[in-house]
């Protein structure tokens, strides 16, 4: 019997048997032992049991380590890194189509990526503030003829619902100018937007102050709340609080907070609240209770409910306010609660994307992705037959059904994995360059937010599910012998019939977007082609006052020589926001009409300026008070007219009668809002009180030049304003924003569709010249033309091109009808649209076509023959 002392020690040694798989203990226990006593000789105990220690602990890895829960486990990890090394073998070694398969789903995952970081950004709008179910904005529907839809209520509606009613928690009037002129100490003047804000407006928002308290920020009149980075601008590191502003070189405003930095996240932006009692000095019509006549775009209301009241309980209290108060008015106004999370959406108030229009590129999304996966499956089964032997031999050394298809679809994780890694890195490169290429209003953050990390393994099992399990089946069922033998037909791997549908499945997403792309573009050319009024050259320059001036520096603009005319007028034809809807009496009928006029102050080179034609009569005259109107065709076929010559020298009253005159001309329709509306009847007069910007109409090419002597005059004219300028096609573009974001991103999936469908293409058609080959060889043996060889492979897919358009004009139709839908003036969907979708596929399929079949027409038919 050995001495202890000569042993090796006892701790390793029962560590060992306790982790060593019982089928290699006991040889591995005797080498060990053998290796020990070796070293006991040579070395020492010492060095012989500290070596027997860490040969211990080496063998303590994957494949000698005994599973504590059974064997099963052992071997499923053994399986599973045998696929892993067998998958990425098998991508180096079919690397052509490994990059296919990869460039093809990157680009998918890619756009699935971006249109979830897209959608979940504008889902996200101003989701942070507190009782978000409970905060609302009152709008308003107008019934008149037609119902139209104002995300604005009359001045006075917020103080009779708080002082009258008891539903809310808060309420809170919100009055938003577009750009007042901001003065900072004597010298420095800047153009903001401002909002004049009741005190309950920051106990409604989640807005924070990061100085004062939202109770008393704007409780004092003259008093105005800067958010962080206005306090920076205006006042650098020094304390903002109680340092003094000026509005309009009039009204002094004295800083009584800091908000901290309004999110982007938000359709609240506006960086300069100043209070409400404020309002009065810079327009007293917003605060005069008695003002129910017409409606600004500019006055929101927006409450808090009380807990357990709803909106409609709200909204049927309401019924007949307004008559109350303008009892000539009977049912016209209705006013509603609109959610707040619902007004980043709502296309009839304003939103910025519509629901609808999210949907359609989740959508989108989804076609892509399927495009892709659809690729990996075509190429999959065209890969059948470079793989077929190796199939034969995995089953023939034993391997299962089972066992096939959990290779492959190892496999087809590896390749996802991939592409999802590099769809990623695709998306974080492609955000800021997609941010500036949709424009600063549609934004979507950083590719990785944390709900992203949800998103990701979703995404990967749906794609290796789609991708893999239809070839993985194929491959695992194929017989051993017909694979070794090499005689694998088309039934062996699911016959050419599933490529088809998948091909057809591929074209239909792409002519979809094509006839989508088509019908958006010519919309957007039918919505500019014919306003009714000229927009190039047109530049819109702010008044510095109301005065005698304005006239002074008119006649020294019309002076220069890239000037061609000079207007000054409350607004151009394109109003936008800045429309100003009133009540009107005409004929001297002693009830108003049972719709509202769109007012337009002007001089008498309105028409002049932005070229608007003159229907019947003549123009205005030139004057500073009301004594005349324009009115357009729309107000002519309201009256139910015979003709415009009818309402000339007619009395016209609008405003509650306060302003009178004749009518003298009728001029052309313009649309003076964007095509989604119907045009409204429209009013324009002389009143120099409400000239409020110059309209500029330049000619020549050097605009720089002609601009910069515009400011100099300008700025010699009134010295304490600040210049700016807007030319009007921008802001005619501003209308039509939405469209041009939808339109570039349909450009952009309909070029990544079609990549991703000729991606496929490639791959079938290698699979054709595969199975074909022989078949090539003998026909050019026998004379055949490269043309008719050519033909082979086309007229198979132009089949599969007209199905697919068979499919797709329909759906196309459907789904842009729908769209089109959106607007009161639109196009129609003809029959050449579809044509040209069908052209544009079939020319891209040819050439894809065409490159990869030349090479079979053109290749030696002894390769195709020689095993023969």
């Amino acid at each position: 019997m050995k001495d202890r002392k000569s042993l090796p020690p006892r701790f390793p040694l029962r560590f060992f048997r306790w982790y060593c798989h019982p089928e290699y203990r006991e040889d591995i226990e005797g080498d060990l032992m053998e290796r020990f006593e070796c070293r006991l000789e040579e070395k020492g105990i010492r060095s012989a049991r500290w070596e027997f220690f860490m040969d211990v602990m080496l063998l303590f890895r994957p494949g000698i380590v005994k599973s504590l829960f059974g064997n099963q486990k052992l071997n499923s990890y053994v399986m599973y890194r045998y696929h892993i090394k067998f998958a990425w073998r098998s991508l180096i070694r079919n690397r052509q189509f490994s990059i296919i398969n990869i460039l093809g789903l990157t680009l998918g995952l890619s756009c699935c990526i971006l249109i979830y970081s897209f959608v979940k950004y504008h889902s996200s709008f101003d989701d942070f503030h507190a009782d978000t179910d409970r905060i609302y904005r009152f709008v308003t529907e107008e019934h008149l003829q037609n119902i139209s839809y104002t995300p604005a209520v009359h001045n006075p509606f917020g103080k009779v619902f708080r002082e009258e009613f008891t539903y809310a928690e808060k309420v809170a009037r919100v009055c938003t100018e577009g750009r007042g002129l901001i003065t900072v100490g004597e010298q420095d003047k800047y153009r903001e937007a401002i909002a004049f804000a009741e005190t309950e407006y920051f106990g409604i928002m989640n807005f924070p102050l990061v100085r004062g308290t939202a109770e008393k920020a704007l409780s004092q009149p003259n008093s105005v709340v800067l958010t962080e980075s206005l306090a920076q601008k205006y006042f650098g590191a020094h304390d903002p609080v109680s340092r003094t502003l000026e509005l309009d070189n009039k009204i002094p405003l004295t800083v009584t907070g800091v908000l901290k930095d309004i999110p982007k996240n938000s359709d609240f932006r506006t960086q300069l609240y100043i209070s409400y009692s404020t309002l009065s000095q810079y327009n007293p019509w917003y605060t005069d209770d008695n003002s129910w006549g017409g409606i600004s775009s500019n006055m929101k209301c927006f409450v808090r409910l009380k807990a357990g009241v709803n909106a409609a309980m709200v909204e049927a209290s309401l019924s007949g306010l307004h008559e109350r108060f303008r009892p000539d008015r009977q049912g016209m106004y209705v006013y509603k609660l609109q959610p707040l999370k619902d007004v980043h959406f709502s296309s009839l108030y304003g939103g910025v994307v519509s629901k609808r229009n999210l949907v359609v590129l989740v959508i989108i999304g989804l076609f892509l992705l399927v495009a892709a996966c659809f690729n990996f499956i075509n190429l999959a089964t065209a890969l059948v037959l470079r793989r077929s032997r190796e199939i034969g031999i995995s089953k023939v050394i034993g391997g299962t059904r089972s066992s096939l298809f959990l290779r492959f679809m190892v496999e087809t994780s590896l390749i996802t994995f991939l592409s999802i890694s590099l769809a990623l890195l695709v998306s974080r490169i492609s955000i800021p360059r997609i941010n500036r290429w949709l424009g600063d209003t549609l934004r979507f953050d950083d590719p990785l937010p944390t709900d992203l990390l949800f998103f990701l393994p979703i995404l990967f099992f749906l794609v290796v599910f789609v991708s893999g399990s239809y070839p993985g089946v194929v491959l695992a069922r194929l017989s051993p012998i017909t694979t070794l033998k090499g005689k694998l037909a088309q039934h062996n791997f699911g016959g050419f019939n599933i490529r088809r549908t998948l091909i057809v499945g591929q074209f239909v997403i792409s002519q979809l977007l094509i006839v989508g792309l088509i019908v958006i573009v010519h919309q957007m050319k039918f919505t500019q082609s014919d306003l009714g009024f000229a927009k190039d050259a047109i530049v819109i320059v702010p008044t510095g006052s109301e005065d005698e001036k304005m006239k002074t520096l008119k006649n020294e603009l019309l002076r220069l020589s890239g000037v061609d005319n000079v207007s000054t007028c409350l607004a151009p034809p394109a109003a936008g926001d800045n429309s100003w809807s009133l009540t009107f009496y005409y004929d001297n009928r002693n009830e108003p009409e049972g719709y509202d006029i769109q007012f337009k102050s002007a001089d008498e080179d309105y028409l002049a300026t932005f070229d608007i034609d003159l229907v019947a009569g003549r123009n205005l005259l030139p004057c500073d008070t009301v004594r005349e109107f324009l009115v357009n065709e729309t107000f002519v076929k309201k009256l139910n007219l015979a003709s415009p010559g009818e309402v000339i020298g007619k009395k016209l009253a609008v405003n509650g009668r306060r302003w009178k005159g004749t009518v003298v001309g009728v001029i052309k329709d313009f649309y003076d809002q964007s095509f989604h509306a119907e045009k409204n009847p429209v009013c324009i007069t002389t009143h120099l009180k409400y000239y409020r910007r110059y309209a500029i109409r330049l000619n020549g090419s050097d605009y720089g030049q002609t601009l910069t002597s515009i400011g100099s005059y300008w700025s010699e004219r009134y010295p304490d304003q600040l210049f700016s300028y807007e030319f009007l096609d921008d802001r005619v573009a501003k209308l039509y924003e939405t469209e041009h974001v939808i339109l570039n991103l349909v450009q952009a999936f309909t070029a990544l569709a079609i990549l991703i469908g000729c991606i496929g293409l490639f791959g079938l058609v290698s699979f054709m010249v595969s199975r074909k080959k022989k078949e090539v060889a003998i026909r050019k043996i026998l004379g055949a033309a490269v043309s008719s060889i050519l033909a082979i492979f086309s007229m198979e897919f132009l089949k599969l091109i007209l199905v697919s358009t068979a499919i797709a004009a329909p759906l196309g139709w459907w789904v842009m009808s729908g769209w089109l839908e959106n607007f009161t003036y639109k196009i129609n969907l003809g029959l050449w649209i579809f044509a040209l979708s069908f052209g544009i596929c079939a020319i891209i399929s040819m050439l894809t076509i065409g490159f990869q079949s030349a090479k079979a027409a053109w290749a030696n038919p002894v390769d195709f023959l020689q095993d023969e």
